[in-house]
């Protein structure tokens, strides 16, 4: 009864070395915080990541992620989840987002090693423009996405897919989606995660990309 009631936290903070295709060619940092939180019955999340990445004397990422989420342990395959995902991205002249969603999730699979979600739910999309006469975007959308965790005995590996389509105008979407493998493990709080990062729209504004990928060298602090 006791963890049913308290939550327990574990806190990770982490730095990493990337390199970055898309609006242009570059490599950068970025930085982030996560604190999680487990109780019996659900779990809450919350994380900020900056990122900075330039080629030369053009910034080719320069965004900021501010991540919260819950969701409800099942007791058998069902539970309901709520998120936001709030921030800006000035190399795509995007001054402010957020995503803002509700649904229900399925657990597809789980045993010892790891777990696979889906998740399905209605979303509300706003993206504020820089662009002088660029029409602002507020949309009621569609939330789907996948979460994928599993232990590889050498390594662990995360996988997440989130895609956000737009009720009021078909073929526009966001995507966004991270995969990392964990390694070189130890007792210790030090850990070392190698990733990929797809960052799309489906509909840009006039001269930006589609696409924005980046692959990382991530250090990770982790405690509780």
């Amino acid at each position: 009864m006791e963890l049913r009631g308290q939550r327990q936290w574990t806190m990770q903070a982490d730095f990493d070395l990337s390199g970055r295709s898309g609006a242009t060619r570059g490599s950068g940092i970025s930085a982030g915080f996560q604190a999680k939180g487990v109780r019996e019955v659900d779990t809450l999340l919350a994380s900020v990541r900056v990122v900075r990445t330039s080629a030369g004397t053009q910034t080719s990422a320069d965004d900021l992620h501010l991540n919260l989420a819950y969701e409800t342990n099942p007791t058998n395959i069902v539970f309901w989840y709520a998120r936001t995902d709030s921030g800006y991205d000035n190399a795509r002249a995007v001054d402010f987002f957020s995503i803002n969603a509700v649904g229900l999730g399925l657990r597809l699979f789980t045993d010892g090693s790891g777990k696979l979600d889906a998740r399905v739910g209605l979303a509300h999309r706003t993206e504020r423009y820089a662009t002088v006469g660029q029409a602002n975007l507020s949309a009621p959308s569609a939330d789907l996405g996948l979460v994928l965790t599993r232990e590889l005995g050498w390594a662990a590996l995360d996988s997440a897919i989130s895609i956000v389509p737009s009720f009021q105008k078909a073929g526009d979407f966001y995507l966004r989606h991270e995969s990392s493998i964990n390694l070189m493990r130890g007792p210790g709080p030090l850990s070392l995660r190698l990733g990929l990062s797809n960052d799309f729209r489906s509909h840009p504004q006039a001269g930006q990309v589609k696409l924005d990928t980046a692959y990382f060298v991530r250090l990770t602090y982790v405690w509780k």
